[in-house]
């Protein structure tokens, strides 16, 4: 079964941070399917991040090129010869470009996970900022109520974003919710033995540029962090992230026992020499990634319900709502250190896995109305050639093929023709 992969970006690095989720799903993805992989991105892709691609795409097509991303996956797919059976599309601000290439495909898988975010028009004013936000709440919101009638199936990375969709928009499809995973390989409790610091600590992973965090953190140094400090006078809390907004830094820069640490490319130290983490996360967000990544290493977690929203039961999580029990939890933590087990149970694990999430999605798949017809684009569909101009003489910017056919026709008519190829400057017949 062949599947067509879209996403918005290839994160740097592909297997860490936020945006991993696309790699690790293609990456399971490709033992059970070929597939042909198309991103947009902005800038070069290194060629040790082209070779992982490769390691598991049969073919891939970064594009560059904001202007002509239909006609490029027009002729990317023409290209395959062979029909796609699936399309896995990772992100609603990729929805325009499959309706315009294949509007009648009905193997459409798509992820909700990526979210097409623009930087707003002014940082200096707020009305600008709430213009922008509302504006793109809109954009979503008619993106999602354009693929609900598409897509055969819809994945969301938590209950929350699944429930906020309307469950009339979303008839003749799909629904579930397919959690962020971990890299049991490399966040590997066996390998990386726990190893606490003398004096309690704790540490707070999260993507400090978001307004999720900002609430999280005020509402922890304001609340809760200073009767910690009161009870427990030797006990540090690390908050790592990157970018963090000016409003976290004068909070943190105020607060004795907090350390603020960016640049951080693995966590698995910090995993490591903590006592427990904490997550007071109290708005909605997507990323689950660091209390999973921290738990799979041995790391107690105390956290909110929202936060441990993509968990289940575990004796190693400790739910605290409000500023009172958070201060119970942490101080029972420091107190009596086994109160949360450390040590991490192999099954689970592997049942978070990126391997096992990427299972449940490729049965999902599979297990779609059978036979799909194969629809693939019309070859007669052509994009209008770019006519460019050099040294003063008119040229069509071409693809190989085109090209090739062109060079073909002009030799048969024998009609004098300039043409520029890739390893001849002109050539004239």
């Amino acid at each position: 079964m062949r599947l067509l992969v879209l996403l918005p970006f290839i994160p740097d690095p592909t297997d860490r941070g936020l945006n991993q989720r696309g790699f690790h799903l293609i990456q399971g993805l490709s033992k059970y399917f070929e597939i042909d992989l198309f991103c947009l991105t902005q800038k070069s892709i290194s060629l040790s991040n082209q070779r992982i691609f490769t390691g598991f795409c049969k073919r891939i097509y970064f594009n560059q090129s904001d202007t002509q991303v239909v006609e490029d996956l027009e002729h990317f797919a023409i290209q395959s010869q062979t029909p796609y059976d699936r399309i896995f599309v990772g992100g609603l601000q990729l929805w325009p470009y499959i309706e315009a290439v294949f509007p009648s495909h009905p193997g459409i898988i798509l992820d909700h996970n990526f979210v097409n975010k623009e930087p707003p028009e002014s940082e200096s004013s707020i009305a600008l900022e709430v213009l922008h936000s509302l504006k793109q709440l809109n954009k979503t919101k008619k993106a999602e109520q354009a693929s609900h009638p598409k897509a055969a199936i819809e994945i969301f990375p938590s209950e929350l974003a699944c429930a906020s969709l309307e469950k009339t928009s979303a008839q003749g499809s799909n629904r579930f919710v397919l959690p962020d995973g971990i890299d049991s390989a490399y966040y590997n409790i066996q390998l990386l033995p726990h190893c606490p610091t003398e004096n309690p600590s704790a540490i707070f992973c999260a993507d400090l540029d978001k307004d999720f965090s900002v609430d999280a953190i005020q509402w922890y140094l304001e609340s809760i962090h200073p009767e910690i400090a009161k009870r427990f006078v030797d006990f540090k809390l690390k908050i790592i992230g990157d970018n963090p907004t000016p409003a976290i830094i004068k909070l943190v820069s105020n607060m004795e026992g907090v350390e603020l640490i960016s640049g951080i490319t693995d966590l698995r130290p910090y995993y490591q020499q903590a006592w427990f983490q904490i997550a007071p996360l109290r708005l909605a967000h997507k990323n689950h990634l660091p209390l999973m990544e921290g738990l799979a290493m041995g790391l107690p977690a105390i956290c909110t319900t929202l936060a441990a929203e993509c968990l289940q039961p575990d004796s190693r999580v400790m739910i605290a709502d409000n500023t009172k029990s958070f201060i119970q939890a942490m101080a029972c933590c420091i107190d009596e250190p086994s109160a949360l087990k450390q040590t991490i149970d192999q099954p689970i694990q592997e049942k978070h896995s990126w391997l096992a999430r990427a299972q449940v999605l490729a049965q999902a798949i599979r297990t779609l109305q059978a036979p799909i017809p194969r629809i693939i684009p019309s070859p007669d569909v052509s994009r209008e050639p770019q006519l460019i101009v050099l040294l003063g003489l008119p040229f069509h910017n071409l693809t190989m093929d085109e090209a090739v056919e062109e060079c073909v026709s002009v030799i048969e008519a024998r009609t004098p023709s300039y043409f520029v190829t890739p390893n001849v400057d002109f050539a004239t017949l």
